[in-house]
């Protein structure tokens, strides 16, 4: 048997893995990876030399001084070299002359008017320049996100490598104790030929981990340039991310780099296109032109002249050319948006793809630890069980397989889970905010940014978890934060309704006069569901106004979207920076339904929301809990169930 070659085989990887150095954080596999990445170091160049690009277009504003001299042998023949050969008192009778000639000359321009070309060459390079700092910012997110999924890969194949190692231990020692008895007499030899083979499983599960191992960490090598050291466990973020996927796209719209470089680059385009005016306008220039020579064109003596003239030049005709160009900087002004717009679908499809995997890995991984643990349990009781005789082998060597897998799926569903949370900031453009990692000085535009909103929980305020995490880490925790969303980048026409029909909506009213406590005064009605009914359709008013007041006093006093993650004041904290008036949105309802239950104090309404806005579309399934205080209904809790 080959089990102990196997074994020592683990622990001398183990070894070589944990023992090679000082342990390495994410925060510093990252910023080793912006530091020395040659996609990033490219994407910086590239950015250097587009900001040249600037000074050479601005170079025009400056005037431009040449100076020229030369000497040389000169033989004129001309009239008046003829005329003086053979007319003049000392006539040769040779019409040719023959000087050695001195020329010197300076000259000065300074361009006056050039149709605003000059102005627009600079606006032009230097949104070029900031598209392309955009592009070094967002290939920093990028190259940081796979050194992070490469981190997390070392440390999922490093756990898969451990299970299989213990597995295989398991094993060997059921072999031991069925051989041993077996060669008592006691056991059968089937049951050894079982254990055989399975113990030759383990084995072969323990060099495919091995090799797993391995391969992922080549991929580290490969992204971050160094083989890893021992790695430590890294932080869960959770309370950096947004509460819901809405509060999450407005933050990607805000915040993503490559939103940003389309942006710049129509910011260029339209540069581009005025520049192409220029041709239309007159070019204004004051020259000054000094000419020094001598022995010129057969005469001996020195010629000065010096001229100082404010020139004017304009084309009239030139085929159609400067038309045809204009034309052509427009449709690529239109081809810009279109890749912008194109670009803003990119990155909401990209967000919520990570989205969704966060919540679906997030609400499997209770089941998958409820497993492993019942597994567990299962498998020590079978070994009690089998020491009695009340358990067969094949009893005990499935149950240790079961264990097994168990543990393989809960673990490899809590590295996807984990890595699903560090694409949601990726996809924000946050990722390297959390970490606090250092950008490439390139990364920043030389057009200010606008402020955007901080974020005030990065990884060195998380809560470090290196155990499974409980069950309310999946549920929906809100980012407290003290700025409102930045302003959202200005998208003229991206297709953000679906294409399919939409079910009609019932109209929402106008929010109607409050009292304290949220009651509606004007509302005179017996009827509990006309009342709920009317409750809600002014809650999703009030929204689309933006009257924060009036939405507020909806919810209990003490509401809190999740009891353990957020106090009442965060939540309140955050709605305040996310609704405002000036915020053009529309919140619609239908498919109401309305179920009392308890003494009648309490309430459950199920609707459909359609939540639109300028730049994002969304539609779910709610449910909202509503408690009757003090004769007013106010919103107890409020979740999304799809």
């Amino acid at each position: 048997m080959n089990f102990k070659k196997s074994l020592l085989s683990c622990v001398i990887l183990s070894g070589s893995y944990l023992s090679t150095g000082q342990t390495q954080t994410l925060q510093e596999a990252v910023q080793l990876t912006l530091n020395e990445n040659p996609e990033i170091q490219e994407a910086r160049s590239v950015r250097m030399a587009y900001e040249q690009e600037i000074d050479q277009a601005a170079s025009t504003y400056l005037p431009t001084i040449d100076v020229s001299a030369g000497y040389g042998l000169e033989q004129a023949n001309t009239n008046a070299t003829r005329g003086r050969a053979f007319n003049g008192p000392s006539g040769t009778g040779v019409g040719t002359q023959q000087l050695g000639r001195t020329d010197s000359n300076v000259k000065f321009n300074q361009m006056i008017f050039d149709g605003f070309k000059t102005p627009h060459e600079v606006a032009r390079f230097t949104s070029k320049t900031d598209a392309q700092a955009y592009t070094v910012f967002g290939q920093s997110e990028i190259i940081g996100l796979q050194a992070t999924q490469a981190y997390i890969n070392v440390l999922l194949r490093q756990a898969l490598f451990d299970l299989a190692a213990s597995n295989l231990s398991l094993h060997k020692g059921f072999y031991d104790q069925i051989k041993m008895r077996t060669e008592r007499g006691i056991g059968r030899v089937s049951d050894l030929d079982q254990a055989t083979g399975r113990l030759a499983r383990a084995e072969s599960n323990l060099q495919a981990e091995q090799g797993n191992l391995k391969d992922a960490q080549t991929s580290y090598l490969r992204v971050i340039g160094v083989l890893p050291n021992q790695l430590s466990e890294i932080q869960r973020p959770t309370q950096a991310l947004p509460a819901s996927l809405e509060e999450a796209t407005d933050l990607a719209l805000a915040n993503h780099p490559t939103l940003k470089a389309a942006n710049a680059d129509i910011t260029e385009s339209l540069a581009q296109h005025n520049t192409a005016s220029a041709p239309f306008y007159p070019k204004l220039n004051f020259e000054v032109n000094y000419d020094n020579n001598d022995d010129v064109g057969g005469f001996r003596g020195r010629y000065e002249d010096l001229t100082a003239m404010v020139k004017v030049n304009y084309n009239l005709f030139n085929g159609g050319k400067d038309k045809a160009r204009r034309n052509q900087t427009a449709y690529e002004m239109y081809q810009s948006k279109n890749i912008r717009d194109n670009t803003y679908r990119q990155v909401v499809e990209t967000l919520r793809l990570s989205w969704v995997a966060y919540k679906t890995v997030g609400s499997q991984l209770e089941f998958f630890k409820a497993h492993r643990d019942s597994s567990t349990k299962a498998l020590n009781a079978y070994k009690q069980q089998f020491n009695i005789g009340q358990r067969t082998l094949l009893d005990l060597l499935d149950s240790t397989n079961e264990m097994y897998l168990a543990n393989i799926n809960y673990t490899e569903a809590k590295y996807k889970e984990l890595g699903a949370r560090y694409r949601i900031l990726a996809s924000m453009g946050r990722l390297n905010k959390y970490l606090g990692t250092t950008l490439p000085d390139e990364a920043k535009p030389i057009t200010p940014d606008k402020k955007q909103p901080e974020m005030l929980y990065t990884a060195a305020t998380e809560t470090k978890t290196t155990e499974e995490p409980n069950n309310d880490t999946y549920k929906d925790m809100q980012l407290a934060e003290t700025n409102p969303v930045g302003t959202e980048p200005k998208l003229d026409s991206p297709v953000t309704k679906p294409l399919e029909s939409k079910p009609s909506y019932a109209p929402v009213n106008a929010p109607a006069a409050f009292s304290n406590g949220g009651a509606d005064e004007n509302n005179t009605s017996n009827d509990p569901e006309s009342t709920l009914k009317q409750r809600l359709n002014d809650w999703a008013a009030a929204w689309s106004k933006g009257n924060i007041k009036a939405y507020l006093s909806y919810y209990e006093s003490n509401y809190t979207p999740d009891a353990t993650a957020v106090n009442h004041a965060a939540w309140k904290r955050t709605r305040v920076s996310r609704i405002s008036p000036t915020k053009q949105i529309q919140v619609l309802l239908s498919d109401i339904n309305i179920k009392k239950s308890g003494a009648g104090d309490t309430a459950t309404t199920s609707f459909r929301q359609v939540y639109n806005s300028k730049n994002y579309h969304d539609e779910s399934k709610k449910i909202m809990v509503w408690k009757n205080v003090n004769g007013a209904w106010l919103i107890h809790e409020e979740r999304s169930v799809e």
